[in-house]
């Protein structure tokens, strides 16, 4: 009887062992505010994979730059200060060369439909077909999943502008491509990050800013925001929101590392609709706090025209500057991938269940373990 119960002790204590040895808490950070899209789908993305792995794997979150801001956010993931991050591209040239090329292609997003087909086209490219990006992600130790996009960016400003002469001499909160499309515009770009934008236009230190409509709610702008130009002029469509530290991505089991990628298509579709979604919500609430909607004038719409006409070039230009050498295919690749996304999202329409199919069918199906 006590050998008995001696080896049952045993077995329940290397059970008990084996448990605590599999079973890990991954931490994540991401500098935006812990509220909006981003926050809630990555939330629920991590629930399902700790379902989907049985508990093994739990997750902690971290929000609103506590693991730190938008330059630190890539040595934090690659230092394992956390095992894993999101990031926008768009900050990190010098880091991820190639990489970011990405994020001056959105400025040729002109509807919803675009944005959808561009975020499909990035994710694609970037996990299946350009081996710079990779490396240069790997070279930072970090090992990318999924890119997803905002809604459209607009001018959105405290002061009442309703056509383009409006916007000479106004300080605007702008940064990257929309920087330059705002002194094209007479305009004077003010550089703050997204979390100092709102402490910026309280202060009177910028007129106006260029962001996703939903930032009136998500960042607070619609207490102060009176007016916005019906045209969308830019949108990032690479935020880089799933990222694992390479050594902690290859430490997970093929199980593991299956229920991650299996619970991607859902977490990339879920961001892009409920961001087009809350930026829709936040606009309504906005008019209700008396924002009123312009449409842009002709000059306005000639210098958008040009303003996207040039927008390869200019990737190109910035990318060799950088050192990228293969800056002219990386630009062909992707205006094919665009065509074969605004096809599919031709076809499917605004369907968040038939666009989680197609990337799932045509993206992380495809992804190697």
């Amino acid at each position: 009887m006590y050998l008995k119960k001696t080896i049952a002790i045993t077995v329940a204590s290397f059970a008990l062992s084996a448990t605590s040895v599999t079973a890990r808490d991954i931490t994540y950070a991401h500098f935006l505010p812990a509220a909006g899209s981003i926050r809630d789908a990555t939330v629920a993305y991590f629930d399902r994979v700790s379902k989907a792995t049985d508990g093994e794997l739990t997750f902690e979150t971290f929000w609103a730059g506590a693991m730190g801001g938008p330059v630190e956010m890539l040595d934090t993931i690659g230092s394992q200060t956390v095992d894993a991050g999101g990031i926008v591209d768009a900050y990190l040239r010098s880091s991820i060369p190639t990489a970011s090329m990405f994020s001056d292609f959105g400025r040729l997003v002109s509807s919803n439909e675009d944005m959808l087909a561009y975020s499909a086209a990035v994710t694609e490219q970037q996990l299946l077909s350009c081996q710079e990006c990779t490396a240069d992600y790997e070279n930072n130790n970090v090992k990318l999943l999924a890119t997803t996009a905002v809604a459209p960016y607009y001018i959105m400003c405290k002061p009442e502008v309703t056509s383009t002469a409006d916007m000479v001499g106004k300080k605007v909160r702008a940064v990257g491509n929309p920087a330059n499309l705002m002194q094209q515009m007479g305009a004077v770009p003010v550089s703050v990050t997204t979390a100092e934008m709102y402490e910026a236009m309280q202060r009177g230190q910028a007129d106006c800013s260029t962001g996703s409509a939903a930032w009136l709610d998500e960042y607070k702008l619609g207490e102060f925001v009176k007016s916005m130009i019906n045209e969308p002029i830019n949108d990032y469509i690479s935020s880089g929101n799933i990222l694992f530290n390479l050594d902690v991505w290859n430490d997970f089991s093929d199980a593991q590392r299956a229920a991650f990628v299996e619970e991607l298509p859902a977490f990339v579709a879920q961001i892009n609709f409920e961001a087009l979604s809350d930026a829709d919500k936040a606009i309504e609430a906005a008019k209700a706090n008396g924002l009123k909607i312009y449409e842009p004038d002709d000059e306005f719409k000639t210098l958008i025209a040009e303003f996207r006409g040039g927008t390869f070039a200019d990737a190109i230009t910035t990318a060799e500057g950088t050192g990228v050498k293969v800056a002219d295919r990386v630009v062909s690749d992707f205006e094919a991938l665009v065509e074969k996304w605004s096809a599919i999202v031709t076809d499917i329409g605004m369907d968040q269940d038939a666009y989680e199919e197609a990337l799932r069918t045509e993206i992380y199906s495809k992804l190697p373990n």
